[in-house]
């Protein structure tokens, strides 16, 4: 969400910059892991089928990781604004 609201403020000329102010900060080398096995409460993943930047089997791994669980939709990068109402219900599920 942060993405799609410095997308609609334009505080960032393009889509390139953001991608290169991750690689330039080193958040793309970020061994997450670690820190997910930390957790120790519920997680929940909403991903699109259709989403070319975190593809729904980069997300398989969280569930073997930490038993996370999983919904992928019909959606791409931005699932709430693709398919609405299975995103409500998905995230609606997951706070239950």
């Amino acid at each position: 969400m942060q993405l799609e609201f410095i997308d609609a403020e334009q505080a960032l000329p393009s889509r390139a910059e953001v991608g290169e102010a991750l690689v330039y900060q080193g958040m793309w080398e970020f061994e997450y892991p670690a820190f997910l096995e930390e957790i120790r409460r519920p997680v929940s993943v909403i991903a699109g089928v259709h989403d070319r930047t975190s593809y729904p089997e980069q997300t398989d791994w969280l569930v073997d990781l930490g038993g996370a669980e999983l919904t992928v939709l019909d959606a791409g990068h931005y699932p709430w604004l693709d398919d609405e109402e299975a995103f409500a219900e998905a995230l609606w599920d997951a706070l239950r």
